[in-house]
């Protein structure tokens, strides 16, 4: 972690200078949010926050977390960019965090991992590319809601694998507020039972029977984490529901113009698709995942780290073979560095062109172990029998 640490503080001053583009929004909505007043605005803050701005698509605990960064250190300026320095490096110390969490996910899943040389290698070349995603969501925009969120949901997968289901549950509600779109994260409610649940080791990727009383426990705790967070807005306001259904320009960049939405403004479904599609979706083609491909529409960069966290994770988790090549994680990454600049470099791009210039590659995702038995069961499928010849 050490050579990992060095590389994010690299990338992170590269990227600071003209970095925290969105803070300004986490400095407003704090204010907003434990004084009730920013800058002269007029409307009502405290808990009728999002039904006097519903433009802050960000969650209560982003805020409060913004909150204690702009008051950490005294003498703060006073402006848009307060506490941006502070929050720069405590998102890219989240990363590392991150990347920790992973690895501990692979290796409680994998044990025999820690042992193979190859993991190192693929941890150190996939972490060190994940970064550069990473502080470009943390350093450059100062998206903390994501950073928190993303940070969340990996922690509630260790809990899982662990089997600690009130934690697992926790660590979803709280990612979810932090950033509503982290709901997407619910399925791994149903895995709190831990490993001890299930078969083997070799098989954490596809649990079998979780308990449904961990289940229930964890889904409980989720529910409860939400709630606590988010009702009290509805009840003081009940105008918050807008939020729901808040709608932005329609950026000329925005992949929603290659799915055919022209208009100026966000249809006002778009952000329940962004929680909706991706837990539908099972593709293993990067190009060809709705939530890669489109859910930076209005913002693409910032989709770059959700991707590499995504890719990274499966990478790790994917190392079942002890022969599995050390720049496989790096080919993944590559891919993914490699759609990002074409993807991005010219904002006028439509849409559909910018679609268009991600590569169609499938992502290398490893050879499934032989004891897996639904990887024995598709392959026995594909082979065919040979005919036998009579003598």
């Amino acid at each position: 972690m050490l050579a990992l640490s060095a590389w994010t503080a690299i990338w992170s001053a590269i990227l600071a200078r003209h970095g925290g583009i969105a803070w300004i929004f986490f400095v407003k909505g704090s204010s907003l949010l434990f004084t009730g007043n920013y800058n002269g605005h007029n409307r009502p803050g405290f808990l009728h926050l999002y039904a006097s701005y519903p433009g802050l698509q960000i969650g209560p605990l982003a805020f409060g977390v913004a909150q204690v960064i702009r008051t950490l250190i005294p003498g703060q300026p006073i402006g848009p960019l307060q506490g941006v320095a502070t929050a720069q490096f405590v998102m890219s110390a989240l990363g590392l965090i991150a990347l920790v969490i992973i690895r501990r996910i692979a290796l409680t899943a994998r044990p025999e991992l820690a042992m193979v040389r190859e993991f190192g290698w693929a941890f150190l070349a996939g972490g060190a590319v994940f970064m550069v995603g990473w502080c470009e969501l943390a350093v450059a925009y100062g998206h903390l809601d994501d950073a928190l969120a993303l940070l969340l949901a990996a922690a509630a997968v260790l809990a899982a694998v662990k089997g600690h289901p009130v934690l697992t549950g926790l660590g979803i509600g709280l990612a979810t507020d932090a950033k509503p779109w982290a709901l997407i994260f619910l399925p791994v409610l149903a895995l709190g039972a831990g490993l001890a649940r299930w078969p083997a080791p070799d098989q954490a990727g596809r649990p079998i029977g979780p308990t449904l009383r961990a289940a229930a426990i964890a889904a409980v705790t989720g529910a409860a984490a939400i709630t606590a967070a988010w009702l009290p807005f509805f009840i003081a306001a009940p105008r918050t529901a807008r939020a729901l259904h808040y709608t932005i320009g329609n950026m000329p960049d925005s992949a929603l113009r290659a799915l055919g939405f022209g208009y100026l403004q966000t249809p006002n479904w778009d952000r329940q698709a962004q929680i909706i599609v991706p837990r539908s979706h099972r593709s293993q083609t990067v190009a060809s995942h709705p939530a890669a491909r489109c859910g930076s529409a209005h913002r693409p960069r910032p989709g770059s780290a959700w991707l590499l966290h995504v890719q990274h994770s499966r990478r790790c988790a994917a190392m079942g073979s002890a022969r599995q090549p050390p720049t496989a994680a790096g080919l993944d990454c590559g891919v993914v560095l490699r759609a990002q600049p074409r993807a991005t470099a010219d904002v006028q791009r439509p849409g559909s062109r910018r679609l268009s210039a991600l590569p169609r590659r499938r992502v290398h995702a490893g050879h499934p172990r032989r004891t897996d038995p639904v990887a024995v069961a598709a392959a026995a499928h594909q082979e065919r029998p040979r005919p036998v010849r009579a003598c």
